[in-house]
C-alpha cells in the first residue's frame, strides 16, 4: 500500500508532467526516500543525460524537500520520453541525496 506522501508526490508530478506512465514508491529500508519513474513528452527536448529532467522532477517537489521538516530526503529518479521507454527493460535510476538537491533551489529553474 502506498503511503500518503507517495500519493501526494505522484499526484503533484502527474499534474506538472502529464505523464504517460508514472510510478512512485516509498523505500522500505530508508525513511523519506522515494523512487520515481516518470515517462513524459515534457522531457522530449531535454539533454540526453537525463540530469536536466531529474532536476525538473526534484524542483517540482521542492516543497516536499524544504529545509524545515522535509518529507523527502532522498530520491531515486528515472525519466524517459514515451519513445525511449520500454516497460520490459529495467529502468536506470540516479540517486539524489538531500544536500545534492537543496543548492539547486536557490537558483531559478524554469520548470516546463
Amino acid at each position: 500500500m502506498k503511503s500518503n506522501n507517495a500519493r501526494q508526490i505522484q499526484n503533484l508530478l502527474k499534474e506538472i508532467f502529464k505523464p504517460t506512465h508514472i510510478e512512485v514508491e516509498d523505500s522500505t529500508l530508508v525513511s523519506k526516500k522515494f523512487k520515481v519513474l516518470i515517462v513524459s513528452s515534457k522531457f522530449s527536448n531535454k539533454s540526453n543525460s537525463g540530469i536536466d529532467n531529474d532536476k525538473e522532477v526534484y524542483q517540482a517537489l521542492k516543497e516536499k524537500i524544504k529545509i524545515q521538516k522535509p518529507v523527502v530526503e532522498e530520491l531515486d529518479i528515472a525519466t524517459y520520453t514515451p519513445s525511449n521507454f520500454d516497460a520490459n527493460t529495467p529502468s536506470t535510476f540516479k540517486t539524489y541525496k538531500y544536500y545534492d538537491m537543496l543548492p539547486n533551489f536557490s537558483q531559478r529553474m524554469d520548470v516546463l
